[in-house]
């Protein structure tokens, strides 16, 4: 497991920005309070570095804000002296380049064309698999739904994440040892497996049906 490249990421673990989360509101708030743009932003950007790492469905074996991308890297992606507007770059598990910006706003306004089109423009650049947006904003330009390799990670998204997850947020900031917990099977699961598991012991193979 990687630890927190980010060079704010000390100062906020050590305000206590990410302790005792329970909802992403929680933190939205706490983001929005700050009074100076760059401080919100960074706050963000520390968020996100964490959360792509601790969330395994993105599949992110290495994240590197972008003053912390290597320079052989920023060349092979035709990135070096560019400006995209882009905050930060991970490397999937499969060996692939992804490319994303972080935009925080307070309250929540749609985005603008205008805010993410030089970001949008990164895909003349054929080394990167995907542009990323993570952004606690819900509205996103019509236009943007017809490009290609592009996704976005929205407000709403981040409104599903639980109290386990700000956990796991926090423990891999503060640079510990951090294991993705595991799932918990929910009630119908439970009951399936409760049933399963006794009839595994008397056949090699059994059905969902016939336990």
């Amino acid at each position: 497991m990687t630890r927190p490249s980010h060079t704010a990421a000390g100062e906020f673990v050590q305000t206590g920005l990410f302790s005792r989360l329970r909802t992403f509101g929680q933190l939205e708030a706490r983001i929005a309070a700050f009074t100076e743009d760059w401080k919100r932003g960074a706050a963000f950007e520390v968020f996100a570095e964490a959360y792509l790492v601790t969330q395994r469905q993105h599949d992110a074996a290495k994240v590197w804000p972008f003053k912390a991308v290597p320079i052989e890297l920023l060349q092979r992606l035709s990135l070096l002296g560019q400006d995209y507007g882009i905050d930060d770059v991970f490397e999937t598990t499969l060996g692939q380049y992804n490319a994303y910006q972080v935009k925080f706003r307070s309250n929540r306004p749609a985005l603008t064309w205008r805010e993410l089109s030089t970001f949008i423009g990164l895909a003349d650049s054929r080394q990167i698999h995907s542009r990323v947006l993570i952004t606690n904003c819900d509205d996103l330009p019509r236009v943007i739904n017809e490009r290609q390799g592009f996704f976005c990670i929205r407000g709403s998204d981040l409104d599903r994440l639980t109290t386990e997850d700000f956990e796991a947020i926090e423990t891999w900031l503060r640079d510990a040892t951090f294991r993705p917990p595991r799932k918990c099977p929910q009630l119908h699961q439970q009951e399936a497996l409760d049933a399963l598991v006794p009839a595994l012991r008397a056949q090699d193979r059994v059905s969902a049906l016939e336990a």
